[in-house]
């Protein structure tokens, strides 16, 4: 009986021994895939969830916003400031980088803050910084703004794709719709009381695209007439049964004439009506916007006429009317757009290109000059070589009276399916034609 117990209990303790040995190789093995396990865990929770990698991605937007934070903080510490735990401040995007600033001491800070800025710009690689001094908040404190532009912007927009359908805000004369800056907020332009505005950019740039979106823009608005003018008509010829489309540069300059004869009759009306300028318009008085397109082309035009030996200038005819519609009209209710590839004194009046700063878009034009891009006033502020000629699209506006500098934005593309459809359903917005004289058109001289 001895002999049966011990072995009964070797047998037991060398199945023990056994099974606790198994356990251990398993729990090993276990231990040494459990990561993998749980990696793979995370990615199939992503492609199921995928608001958990948004939600992943903007906590690391908020940890690279705190960091930000403090080096901007250290900054300002080593310049002289030293904020207080009281204050308002906060770094509200990273791509441009963008801070707001409430002080509770009002005095040197904006000459500190803009010294501060400049010299910290390597600190956060920026190729441009902006300031800015912003209305008081609820306890009556001044504040600042502190925007750092850096390259990755540009890498940023280029990457974006805007398109038409994205901007969902409806057009108003105040308020046009025409991109999105890097941050994603929406880039606007303004037809409210300003002269006009200028479109430059050289080909395949993303010019002709912003304009396009532009027109499309304008179409939607009631009680108004647009007028395009180009020697490429076939670029927009979806706007045909909404907008009046002229290629002949007689016609152009019959229509250039017209239009500051009906400025002359609008003038008698605000007389008559007691007006400094119109702000109401209706179907027997829209608001007129004209845009040319290739302007330099257009300027530069001359006609063989067949009863005289030398040929006619129509260009500078063109421009002399151009001078006239921008030096007045627009108080009576007319805006004039002109686009070109670049706007060089030799082309453009300087006093025309003066009056015409309303409303800038300047466009990617690679290694050009940077005073060919927003028309020598702003060169500085708004340099184009900058951006590469690979980001299509992406170029800076300014437009006056929502922003104090030109800002980097990528312009919006609209598709010919998406023209055709913004045509059909504003064919009843198309206001009553304004009848004028038309001239005979000539052969260009070759």
């Amino acid at each position: 009986m001895d002999w049966v117990e011990d072995h009964l209990r070797l047998s037991i303790l060398l199945f023990g021994f056994i099974f606790c040995g198994v356990l251990a190789v398993f729990g090993l093995y276990a231990a040494a895939i459990f990561p993998l396990w749980i990696s793979l865990g995370i990615v199939y929770f992503s492609i199921r969830h995928p608001e958990s990698e948004v939600s992943l991605q903007q906590d690391r937007r908020d940890r690279r916003k705190k960091r930000l934070k403090e080096q901007f903080l250290g900054c300002l510490r080593d310049g002289g400031i030293d904020p207080q735990d009281e204050e308002h401040f906060e770094c509200l995007n990273d791509n441009p980088i963008h801070f707001v600033y409430y002080p509770m001491l009002y005095g040197s800070t904006e000459k500190k803050l803009k010294r501060i800025a400049e010299e910290s710009m390597p600190v956060f690689r920026a190729i441009r910084v902006d300031g800015e001094q912003l209305p008081p908040n609820e306890d009556g404190y001044f504040g600042y703004k502190v925007i750092y532009y850096t390259e990755t912007e540009i890498a940023t927009l280029t990457a974006m794709e805007v398109r038409f359908e994205d901007m969902e805000e409806k057009p108003s004369r105040k308020r046009i719709p025409i991109g999105k800056y890097a941050t994603g907020e929406t880039a606007y332009m303004s037809l409210d009381g300003v002269v006009g505005g200028m479109i430059a950019g050289q080909s395949r740039s993303g010019k002709s695209a912003a304009t396009s979106s532009f027109i499309a823009m304008l179409s939607q608005l009631e009680n108004e007439r647009l007028i395009v003018c180009s020697n490429k008509i076939m670029d927009f010829k979806a706007y045909g049964d909404r907008v009046e489309l002229h290629d002949d540069p007689i016609d152009i300059l019959n229509v250039l004439n017209a239009l500051n004869k009906e400025a002359e009759r609008r003038k008698y009306y605000c007389l008559l009506h007691d007006l400094k300028k119109i702000e109401e318009f209706s179907d027997e008085l829209p608001h007129v916007t004209l845009i040319i397109d290739e302007y330099a082309i257009l300027r530069t035009t001359v006609v063989e006429t067949p009863d005289s030996k030398k040929p006619r200038k129509v260009g500078d005819e063109v421009d002399r009317a151009v001078f006239v519609a921008a030096s007045r009209n627009a108080a009576y209710g007319m805006s004039i757009f002109l686009v070109t590839q670049r706007f060089m004194s030799g082309l453009v009046d300087t006093t025309t290109r003066s009056l015409l700063t309303s409303n800038l878009l300047g466009f990617s034009s690679g290694d050009a000059r940077s005073d060919e891009m927003l028309f020598d006033t702003r060169a500085d502020e708004a340099p184009s070589c900058e951006i590469p000629i690979s980001s299509k699209g992406v170029g800076y506006i300014f437009c006056e009276g929502y922003m104090n500098k030109p800002r980097l934005f990528k312009a919006a593309y609209i598709d010919e399916k998406t023209e055709k459809r913004i045509v059909e359903e504003t064919k009843h917005l198309r206001p009553k034609d304004t009848t004028y004289e038309r001239e005979e058109g000539l052969p260009l001289q070759a």
